[in-house]
């Protein structure tokens, strides 16, 4: 998590490596609020990415939740 701008936060997840470009692919998304808001909204995407993991999606369905980041 950073901040910004006051007020605004980029939050950032890493989801996993990419199996066919071996590049690692992180998970982003702005918000705006307070440092609290935002590490609340990071818990939930952390989460998010936890829970798909262990449903164990593969890795075309995985890209199509990712933005990979070089």
């Amino acid at each position: 998590m950073r901040q910004r701008s006051p007020g605004s936060f980029e939050l950032r997840v890493f989801v996993g490596v990419d199996p066919d470009t071996k590049r690692r692919c992180y998970r982003s998304k702005s918000v705006r609020g307070n440092r609290s808001e935002a590490q609340r909204e990071l818990a939930m995407m952390i989460a998010a990415v936890h829970s798909e993991r262990s449903v164990g999606l593969g890795s075309k369905e995985m890209n199509r939740f990712t933005f990979c980041w070089c």
